[in-house]
């Protein structure tokens, strides 16, 4: 095929629909025009089986504009008898055999999960972004605000811009740029890279010190993972950063001088956001420091990678005694303990 270019005098610089998506496509971000403060596209009010459009929005698809008007409208959502909920997806849609743009309802499989996107890249064919989902029970009359849930980001002229995971792209390229919540990332080909904004690290401080047999601040030595009491040592809750990686570092002061017996371990155990518990064995202890008949000050900081973004994780700081405790605070005692959570790009 010979070379051409457009617009071009040789064609009378008349440029086809399909030469003016390859020429526009690439220079703009797909997505719904305007701020993530704004009120979503898509909402339902409970008034029948259908979901309103919001008037006066515009997206950009593929380089092609689409408006949704000035008048209030409708898309029809359809019955479901099945015994099981059907997850519909609303989507705006480039359709190249007549080169419009149109909002309409992809109806999901009962108990299947939402419907897949089409996203045909040839010269012809459909090209779809989401809008919203929509959870539609069995039998149901009505479709209500709660079960909409928006699914579209907004276009920026540097990228785009989205108000958490459940409205990020879902086919990011090496490179593109993302706003969320103050800060900003870059796809890396696997993991949203944060660039500027990292959140603030958070941390827990042993506000007691702990020794003794009795009381909040008592200690027990029985070979069991035990937590401290919440007004010694609070546990230390933090929302998972947009990477889903941060570092976790436990540190402190552990004494355990009774006898050659006796052991004394600081840690903590984990709940959310996909870090799993530990057990005394495994975990747990990988998690730790401790000491066996002497003192020990030191820290120990972990990676921890492949957490849910957005996720609210608890750690509660816990400790471990075995052998002989003793109620003088300088043959057995934690103090200084810290928990604290870094977020890592």
């Amino acid at each position: 095929m010979a070379q051409s270019s457009w617009p071009s005098p040789a064609s009378s610089r008349t440029v086809t629909d399909l030469q003016y998506e390859h020429l526009v496509a690439p220079q703009y971000m797909d997505g719904v025009i305007g701020s993530p403060t704004d009120a979503p596209v898509i909402t339902a009010d409970g008034g029948g089986l259908h979901v309103n459009i919001a008037t006066g929005r515009y997206a950009d698809l593929r380089g092609h504009g689409w408006t949704s008007g000035s008048s209030p409208a409708t898309l029809n959502i359809g019955s479901n008898s099945s015994g099981s909920t059907r997850t519909d997806l609303v989507v705006l849609g480039l359709d190249r055999s007549t080169w419009t743009v149109t909002a309409y309802v992809k109806a999901g499989t009962p108990g299947a999960g939402a419907p897949a996107l089409q996203t045909d890249a040839g010269d012809t064919g459909i090209y779809e972004m989401p809008l919203a989902e929509v959870t539609v029970l069995s039998g149901a009359t009505a479709i209500s605000g709660p079960q909409v849930t928006t699914r579209h980001w907004w276009a920026r002229p540097d990228g785009v811009a989205s108000t958490g995971p459940a409205t990020r792209p879902p086919a990011p390229w090496p490179g593109m740029r993302l706003w969320e919540a103050g800060s900003t990332y870059v796809w890396n080909g696997t993991i949203w890279e944060v660039t500027s904004g990292l959140p603030t690290p958070v941390q827990s401080t042993q506000g007691a010190d702990m020794s003794g047999t009795s009381g909040p601040t008592g200690m027990t030595a029985d070979s069991t993972w035990r937590d401290f009491a919440g007004t010694v040592f609070a546990p230390l809750v933090f929302v998972v950063p947009q990477s889903g990686r941060v570092y976790i570092t436990v540190s402190g002061w552990v004494e355990s001088r009774f006898d050659d017996n006796s052991i004394l371990w600081l840690s903590y155990r984990a709940s959310g956001g996909g870090i799993t518990g530990g057990t005394a064995s495994t975990v747990m202890n990988a998690r730790g420091i401790s000491t066996r008949n002497g003192r020990l000050v030191a820290s120990k900081r972990q990676l921890v990678t492949g957490l849910t973004p957005g996720a609210t994780v608890t750690l509660t700081p816990t400790y471990f005694g075995a052998g002989t405790v003793s109620s003088d605070i300088n043959i057995t005692s934690i103090r200084n303990g810290n928990l604290l959570m870094e977020p890592s790009p």
